[in-house]
């Protein structure tokens, strides 16, 4: 997964750290009887002094493939925003429910049809079901406000591979 900025990366390390210590003092503590070496009260330097957004926790479930937890704290994040709803359809694509993924990046592109990423996503949904050529007009429609995308020009391709398109993939994947 890659971050934007220090701020994302710092964030994404601060609440896998904190999964991390939670999921030890929990695991390792028995009913009515504190674990030796944990505290009993919270600790500072493991509780981050700031509000950590829904959408952050979210990016730090999906990197360690926590996809239905991910999918929680996204739905708690802003409902207006299309790169909230692109993510949920990421975290349901990963777990195979390609309907849901395919709604959510529907709803990202009604929020904001110049949604490249949305649009890209919404083609790997078109391409895995075997309608290329849908998967093809929204690959298309990516290009047209990202035309560097290189990742928009391998699955153009692939689809049109897929649909014995030769020439034409050769020259997307150029």
């Amino acid at each position: 997964m890659c971050y934007r900025t220090e701020k994302q990366l710092a964030v994404a390390v601060l609440i896998a750290f904190a999964l991390t210590v939670e999921s030890v003092a929990v695991v390792a503590q028995t009913p009515n009887q504190p674990v030796v070496g944990l505290p009993l009260q919270k600790n500072p330097v493991t509780e981050p002094k700031f509000q950590v957004s829904p959408v952050d926790t979210g990016d730090a479930l999906m990197m360690h493939q926590r996809y239905q937890e991910a999918i929680a704290a996204y739905k708690r994040g802003p409902q207006n925003s299309a790169e909230l709803w692109n993510k949920l359809g990421v975290a349901y694509q990963l777990m195979f429910n390609s309907d849901e993924a395919q709604r959510c990046y529907q709803y990202a592109l009604r929020l904001d049809p110049k949604n490249s990423i949305a649009l890209n996503n919404l083609g790997t949904i078109y391409s895995s079901q075997k309608r290329y050529g849908p998967a093809e007009r929204m690959y298309r429609k990516a290009l047209k406000l990202d035309a560097t995308s290189a990742i928009v020009h391998k699955n153009l391709g692939t689809a049109l591979l897929a649909e014995h398109k030769y020439a034409k993939g050769w020259e997307a994947y150029q």
